[in-house]
């Protein structure tokens, strides 16, 4: 508990920090020493902020952050898959074209985002049948989610 104490305070103490908001740190002085004294006891006690993949290791869920974390990191992060995939393509005489504005494809997108909302939906499937909660709404957007990847694919396999 005192981890996600820690991650609270020292998100607030960033944001008074913010260059933008240093108004609120000047005018509220005492407060953000406080806020500052008290992250600094928890770090000093190894109950600082963790890292996400600390976060994951520590709940047995390591190989979501090797995986979907990743993968939705991917648009967030530009790293190299994300940007050869929005910005390099090759012409009929096999150059290599740069776009800074290329055509967006959505589908990329889709079939990541469809990979996180099946995780999800199966985590709090999961969840409330843990604690035998009823959850009719989670069945409802998990039937409605197969019922669009089933007429995805065959509007797929009919296109031309």
């Amino acid at each position: 508990m005192e981890h996600i104490i820690a991650a609270g305070l020292d998100q607030t103490i960033k944001i008074m920090e913010a260059q933008s908001l240093r108004a609120l740190k000047d005018d509220r002085k005492s407060d953000y020493d406080e806020l500052r004294a008290k992250l600094a006891d928890l770090n000093c006690r190894g109950r600082g902020p963790l890292k996400i993949w600390e976060r994951c290791q520590r709940v047995g869920r390591l190989e979501e952050y090797n995986s979907l974390y990743a993968l939705f990191c991917m648009d967030t992060h530009n790293n190299g898959a994300a940007l050869a995939e929005r910005h390099l393509s090759g012409n009929a005489e096999g150059n290599v074209m740069i776009a800074f504005f290329g055509p967006y494809d959505p589908c990329a997108i889709i079939r990541r985002l469809y990979l996180g909302v099946q995780f999800l939906l199966s985590s709090a499937r999961y969840i409330h049948g843990a604690f035998r909660v009823p959850a009719p709404q989670i069945e409802e957007l998990a039937t409605r989610l197969d019922q669009l990847k089933a007429e995805r694919a065959q509007r797929q396999a009919q296109a031309p």
